[in-house]
C-alpha cells in the first residue's frame, strides 16, 4: 500500500512538473523580443555576430571596446554610434555563440546584418524551459523526503514564474547556458556519471571564461568530502577547457589574444563587489530592477552555504561548493561597480536550492503569519509585475 502511495506522488509529481514547464514556456514566450528591450545589453548582438561570422566565413567578428584592437589594427568596421565591428574577435569562446549566429544567419542575408530579437531570443526561449524541467529533476533527486514533493514543486514554480527569472532568460547571453550546465552537473554526478560531469565541466569553459566556476565547485566538493582523485580530475578538465580556448585564439592571433585575456584580467576588484551585485543595485540585466527578488536570493544562497554540513553524505554540498565559487571567483574578477546582472544568471538555478529550504522553513516550521509575511512581501508584488 504504501509503495502505491509512493507510486501515485511520483506520477502526481510529474505530472505537475510537466504543467509547470508549460506554463513556464509560456510566460517566457509573451512579448519575448520586445522585452527586455534591445538597449538592455549589446552583448546579445556581440554573441550573435560572433556565431553567425564563425559560420559564414570562418572570422570571429563582433563589437568590442577594448584597446588591443586597435593596436593590432584588428577593426574590421566601424560603426555608427556603436562600438566597432573587430576581427579575430577573441573576447569570448565561441561555442554558445554557434546558438543565436545560426539563427540569425536562418533570418538575415548578411551576419552584418543587425540581429533580429525575434530569432536570436528564439532557443533562449527553450533553453529556458528546459532549465525549469532539469531543476525539478535536480530537487527530486537531492530532497527525496515525503513531504519534499511539495516544496520541490513550489521551488520550480517559483523559477518558472518569477519575472525576474523570466525575462533574464530570455537574454542572448552564455550565461543562461551556464546555467543549463551547472543543472547538468549537479545531475550527473549524484547519479554517479562523472565522466558526463568533466565533459560538462570543459564545455562551460567553452561556453564563457566565467564558467571555471563550475569546474571550481567541483574541485570544492570533492576535496570536501576527501575524494582527490576526483577533484583532480575535474581540474584537469577546466584546464583542458582553458587550453581548447587558448588554442583557438591562437589560431587566429596568439598575441591578440594574450593581451585581451590579461586585458579582460586586469578589472577593477574591490571588496563590495558582491554587495554591489545583489544588494545596493538589483538590476535585471544593466537597469535597476527594484524588487526583493534578487536580494532574497542572495541570502538564500547564503543560507545554503551556512546550513551545509561538511560530509560526503550532505545533500547540499556540491550546490553550496558552485554558490561558493561562484561568488568567490566573482569577487575576484568582476569590477566593483559593474552591475550588469548577466554575469549572475549562471547562478540563479542553484539559488533555488536555498529557496527550498526557506520554503522548508516557512512551511514546515514557521507559523502562518511568517508564511503570509513572505506572501505579501515578495510574491504579490513578484506577482504584479507579472501582470503588468
Amino acid at each position: 500500500m504504501k509503495q502505491k502511495k509512493v507510486g501515485f506522488r511520483n506520477k502526481v509529481y510529474w505530472l505537475l512538473l510537466g504543467l509547470i514547464v508549460i506554463l513556464g514556456f509560456s510566460l517566457r514566450w509573451h512579448h519575448y523580443a520586445s522585452f527586455p528591450s534591445v538597449s538592455e545589453t549589446a552583448d546579445e548582438q556581440a554573441w550573435s555576430w560572433l556565431g553567425a561570422s564563425l559560420i559564414k566565413e570562418g572570422q570571429p567578428t563582433a563589437w568590442s571596446l577594448f584597446p588591443a584592437y586597435q593596436q593590432f589594427h584588428a577593426i574590421y568596421q566601424s560603426l555608427p554610434d556603436h562600438a566597432p565591428l573587430v576581427r579575430p574577435f577573441l573576447d569570448h569562446p565561441p561555442l554558445f555563440a554557434l546558438i543565436p549566429g545560426t539563427m540569425h544567419l536562418l533570418q538575415a542575408r548578411q551576419w552584418q546584418n543587425f540581429p533580429s530579437q525575434t530569432a536570436i531570443r528564439l532557443p533562449m526561449i527553450w533553453l529556458g524551459s528546459f532549465n525549469i524541467l532539469l531543476l525539478g529533476i535536480v530537487l527530486k533527486l537531492y530532497f527525496r523526503q515525503r513531504q519534499d514533493w511539495v516544496t520541490n514543486l513550489i521551488t520550480v514554480l517559483l523559477y518558472a514564474t518569477l519575472p525576474l527569472i523570466v525575462f533574464s532568460s530570455r537574454l542572448v547571453v552564455a550565461d543562461n547556458l551556464l546555467a543549463t550546465w551547472a543543472l547538468v552537473v549537479l545531475l550527473t554526478i549524484k547519479k554517479r556519471l562523472s565522466w558526463l560531469a568533466y565533459l560538462v565541466i570543459g564545455l562551460a569553459v567553452l561556453t564563457k571564461i566565467q564558467g571555471i566556476f563550475i569546474g571550481a565547485g567541483v574541485i570544492v566538493y570533492f576535496w570536501l568530502t576527501g575524494n582527490k582523485k576526483q577533484a583532480s580530475f575535474a581540474f584537469l578538465a577546466s584546464l583542458i577547457g582553458l587550453v581548447i580556448f587558448y588554442l583557438y585564439g591562437a589560431f587566429y592571433n596568439q598575441a591578440l589574444f594574450v593581451k585581451i585575456f590579461f586585458g579582460q584580467s586586469s578589472r577593477h576588484i574591490g571588496l563590495v563587489t558582491l554587495l554591489h551585485r545583489f544588494v545596493f543595485h538589483p538590476t535585471l540585466a544593466s537597469h535597476l530592477w527594484p524588487t526583493a527578488s534578487k536580494l532574497i536570493l542572495f541570502f538564500a544562497g547564503l543560507l545554503l552555504v551556512f546550513k551545509t554540513k561538511l560530509n560526503k553524505n550532505s545533500q547540499l554540498l556540491l550546490p553550496a561548493s558552485l554558490v561558493f565559487s561562484f561568488l568567490l571567483l566573482t569577487l575576484m574578477a568582476v569590477d566593483e561597480l559593474n552591475i550588469n546582472a548577466w554575469y549572475d544568471y549562471a547562478l540563479y538555478p542553484i539559488l533555488f536550492f536555498g529557496v527550498k529550504l526557506m520554503l522548508d522553513s516557512f512551511i514546515y516550521r514557521t507559523s502562518v503569519l511568517k508564511t503570509w509575511l513572505v506572501w505579501l512581501l515578495v510574491l504579490l508584488p513578484s506577482a504584479r509585475i507579472m501582470l503588468a
